[in-house]
């Protein structure tokens, strides 16, 4: 996981996924989304509407997916409308919305992929995954800590994008609530406060 953050580039292959795609049964259909018994492989993803920066990310991801055969849809909703849609049993495929461990939450995983966690909107459910947790949660060391992160990386139970740390720079008349807007929504073009 240390070398994929290190290089998140490495885990994108467009080639290695079209192969796994293929070898599930899921080939090129005439007009290149992939079916697999009838069915093209498509799915929607939910886009909160409260940030231009989620918007563009998912027009990537949307390219990307495209470019190996699968029909991803974006559906972009109010924030608290896409949050009152995930919940365990709700319907809905993928979903970006922005969630971190900064700067003061132990990134155990708790509450995010245990079975009964209050944030594992995706149902995921795997007692290995429950018990690493719980051990990264009340052992000593970082040792129970990377046990789970190694886990949850061969698991897949969410794909999480890079979000690298950056320092902004503003002057002093910008009020907090720009500076937390222009970060979360970044534009192409300078913003001047009004």
């Amino acid at each position: 996981m240390k070398a994929l953050v290190a290089n998140p580039a490495s885990a994108y292959n467009p080639t290695k996924a079209k192969q796994l795609l293929a070898a599930a049964g899921w080939l090129p259909g005439p007009d290149g989304v992939r079916v697999r018994h009838g069915q093209k492989l498509m799915l929607t993803m939910l886009v909160p509407d409260v940030s231009q920066t989620l918007v563009a990310v998912s027009e990537l991801l949307e390219a990307d997916w495209r470019g190996i055969g699968v029909d991803m849809r974006i559906r972009i909703l109010p924030f608290n409308l896409e949050l009152a849609k995930l919940h365990p049993h709700g319907k809905w495929e993928a979903s970006m919305i922005v969630w971190s461990y900064n700067p003061d939450y132990y990134p155990s995983g708790d509450g995010l992929f245990n079975a009964s966690g209050g944030s594992n909107y995706g149902d995921y459910s795997n007692p290995k995954m429950d018990q690493l947790i719980s051990d990264s949660a009340q052992e000593n060391g970082i040792k129970a800590l990377y046990a789970y992160e190694n886990y949850a990386y061969e698991q897949v139970p969410v794909i999480f994008l890079p979000y690298p740390e950056y320092m902004v720079k503003y002057a002093r008349n910008v009020t907090h609530d720009q500076l937390i807007t222009a970060l979360y929504s970044v534009g192409c073009e300078a913003q001047r406060p009004q």
